[in-house]
């Protein structure tokens, strides 16, 4: 339970992701007429930004209250990029 947050956060991030590039071959290959589908694409990399900067601030968020979450991401050590705590 405890990752659930972040795998639904995650999920949806791709699936935002598969969208865009799906809605942007559309209007590549021009089997939609453009009007609507681009309207979608432009709501949809506007949520896609949201979700990057959103993403980036949260892990600065849990540096800055000591969760030393960029030290494990970063790290060269193996011991380091993962949390071996129970729980």
């Amino acid at each position: 339970m405890r990752g659930l947050l972040a795998s639904v956060v995650q999920g949806l991030g791709q699936l935002t992701a598969l969208t865009m590039s799906i809605s942007g071959d559309w209007l590549f290959t021009g089997k939609i007429p453009n009007g609507l589908v681009l309207e979608r694409l432009k709501a949809i990399a506007n949520l896609m930004w949201i979700f990057v900067i959103s993403h980036a601030g949260l892990a600065v968020f849990q540096q800055i209250l000591s969760h030393h979450v960029l030290q494990r991401r970063f790290s060269s050590s193996p011991s380091m990029q993962f949390d071996s705590s129970p729980g």
